[in-house]
């Protein structure tokens, strides 16, 4: 055959916008134009628009299909997925993790970004470390025991985050003391490494 075929009981059916791939040279692909072994013998209904070249489902945003990325494979080779909200994040002052390595030593910032890494180490008294990645590098926001007792929730339930503190720039390592959590919507499914 052309590509290997799944067992019936565990095939899966991708949906992409993409259109198939060619048949072999001088033949059919499996599947266009005869049933494979083992497929269901009544057909399925068709779909408004089935045939046509129009699609039955609704093309995704680039911010979907970046989420998408991220669900399933976890990376991209498309866009970074905060550079879909850096427009709107400057706007409201909120900087990248390359713009915290120019901020003054404890000066307040705000920042934002996808959150890679949750770490409680035993050694640390209770402080928690979030390292936070942006289009432009990563950050780490250090997070006091009574903080995260109050924002616990947001903290651990938010795969994005906005983080307000004070920049702490070391060694050209920017970290940001928090005061204050907000989730950072939109970025729900991109999974973390945490408290392993």
């Amino acid at each position: 055959g052309w590509w290997p075929a799944a067992p019936a009981a565990t095939a899966r059916v991708v949906l992409s916008a993409a259109p198939p791939p060619p048949p072999p040279p001088g033949g059919v692909a499996r599947g266009v134009g005869r049933p494979s072994p083992g497929a269901s013998r009544h057909p399925l209904p068709v779909r408004r628009g089935e045939g046509t070249g129009e699609h039955p489902l609704p093309e995704m945003s680039p911010v979907e299909q970046t989420v998408a990325d991220y669900t399933s494979m976890e990376l991209t080779t498309g866009k970074h997925l905060m550079e879909h909200f850096r427009a709107k994040l400057r706007r409201e002052g909120i900087l990248s993790a390359a713009d915290l390595k120019q901020v003054p030593n404890g000066s307040r910032v705000t920042t934002a970004g996808a959150v890679i890494v949750r770490q409680r180490p035993g050694t640390a008294k209770g402080f928690v470390f979030l390292t936070l990645e942006d289009e432009t590098g990563l950050s780490q926001a250090i997070v006091n025991p009574p903080l995260f007792a109050e924002q616990r929730s947001t903290i651990l339930t938010n795969s994005g985050l906005i983080v307000e503190g004070i920049v702490q720039n070391q060694e050209g390592q920017a970290s940001v003391r928090a005061e204050k959590f907000w989730p950072l919507e939109g970025i729900d499914d991109v999974a973390s490494h945490d408290f392993h």
